[in-house]
């Protein structure tokens, strides 16, 4: 109960301290806006896109180009933020997610809808990954897993309060006489887009980038932090890192399916998922007291593991009592809460083990490889759903290689993050102690 305190404390102090202080206020603006604006609308992005004639394959398409995006752009974006120009990266990005939004909310046919796709690409999906990383690196490298978890949890606590409003807003739009499904859907994609035409102007005129904070350390800390850590440990934490958006990706795409066989309909798959956002949220909460419990090579190593295990126990067991759902739900709950504290993990593991002049690519080479992940992991998820094995039933394919990967990563992490991993531990839980995020 004491850390639980402890670390609401601390994120309502990086909270506090981000209303306070301009350079983080104006750019985490932008974020919160984005953020809950574009979840308020996203129940119905693909029934909009249906309306103004697009078919299967076209909504398909508008994922790859933005997918495509990602994978191309993103490295242009760490690369400005590596030359100290949070400025630039900041606003461009902003600009393709407000204009590539209010394009598409205002597409008259499906080549607007492309047009919006492709200014969404140049950027919108980096506008997070930019600011994630300028928020992280302006503050004391001791204090950068609160922030890494602070913003996680903000984010995915204003999308969920934007989902969980779209039934009132759509019910008031219908109560004021708006019947046209057409004509209510654009409303809907409009809310977005002009709050963050206020928002990015505000960036635009407002914003004023901070100091890498490492850039005020004396030479002894600087020396410190920026200890060497073996290339083998960086590329252990980049490709844990595709192994939990692989696996998070393959158990979102099938367990709709696999609710359907236990009995359970779609009434019920939405509850469920509600229990598991606000699992994530708290969940992530956690990540700061559970390391300074644990340690970090603990925690890192026992996240997959747990994964691992719960991803096993939930789908390869061909249970359709109420017993068998309830080990079913229970450990897919436990599964996605574990990968959303993992991906912070991993994330604030590889800002630590890099230089400060590497963070902006390597806060890209995340975003990419997240996407890369998520690719493997659609593919698996739709091409073996139906496949069997002499070792394995039918459908049993996607989440043994799930279940493996993890594992395997799992006991990667215990023989190779060792020492300087654990000396960073060291030095940050001696000054985690000491007070909460510095003005």
């Amino acid at each position: 109960m004491e850390q639980a305190i402890h670390a609401v404390r601390e994120q309502y102090s990086l909270l506090a301290s981000m209303v306070r202080r301009p350079e983080l206020f104006v750019p985490m603006l932008g974020i919160w806006v984005a953020s809950f604006g574009g979840a308020l609308h996203a129940p119905v992005t693909t029934y909009f896109q249906v309306e103004v004639g697009a078919s299967t394959a076209q909504i398909g398409n508008f994922g790859v180009i933005r997918t495509a995006g990602v994978l191309l752009v993103s490295p242009l974006y760490g690369w400005l933020l590596d030359r100290r120009s949070a400025y630039l990266p900041a606003v461009l990005s902003a600009f393709c997610c407000t204009f590539g939004c209010l394009i598409h909310g205002f597409a008259p046919d499906v080549s607007g809808l492309y047009l919006a796709s492709v200014v969404l690409a140049l950027g919108a999906v980096n506008f997070w990954n930019v600011v994630g990383a300028y928020v992280a690196l302006a503050t004391p490298r001791e204090q950068r897993h609160v922030v890494v978890t602070g913003f996680q949890v903000q984010v995915a606590t204003l999308r969920l309060i934007g989902t969980s409003l779209y039934p009132a807003v759509d019910s008031v739009l219908k109560a004021a006489g708006v019947e046209q499904k057409l004509v209510r859907y654009r409303i809907h994609m409009s809310e977005c887009s002009i709050f963050c035409v206020v928002a990015f102007i505000y960036l635009v005129v407002r914003f004023q980038p901070a100091a890498w904070a490492q850039d005020d350390d004396t030479k002894a800390e600087a020396k410190k932090a920026e200890q060497p850590v073996k290339k083998s440990q960086v590329i252990l934490l980049l490709l844990t890192s595709v192994v939990q958006t692989f696996g998070e990706t393959v158990v979102t795409v099938l367990w709709p399916l696999h609710i359907r066989k236990l009995g359970l309909g779609s009434h019920d798959f939405a509850w469920l998922q509600l229990v598991s956002q606000l699992l994530i949220i708290l969940s992530t909460l956690g990540y700061p007291p559970l390391t300074r419990l644990l340690g970090h090579r603990a925690t890192a190593s026992s996240l997959p593991m747990i994964a691992g295990a719960t991803s096993a126990l939930a789908f390869l067991q061909p249970d359709t009592s109420l017993y068998g759902q309830l080990v079913h739900i229970s450990n897919v709950l436990t599964f996605l809460a574990v990968c959303g504290t993992m991906k912070v993990c991993y994330q604030h593991l590889t800002t630590l083990a890099v230089p400060a002049s590497q963070q902006g690519r390597v806060f890209s080479l995340l975003n990419v490889l997240g996407s890369v992940g998520n690719i493997a992991g659609n593919i698996v998820a739709t091409r073996f759903s139906e496949h069997a094995t002499p070792f394995s039933s039918k459908g049993a394919t996607p989440f043994l290689v799930t279940s493996s990967l993890f594992c395997t990563v799992g006991c990667a992490v215990v023989g190779l993050l060792c020492v300087p991993m654990e000396e960073i531990s060291s030095f940050k839980r001696v000054h985690a102690s000491e007070g909460h995020v510095p003005e």
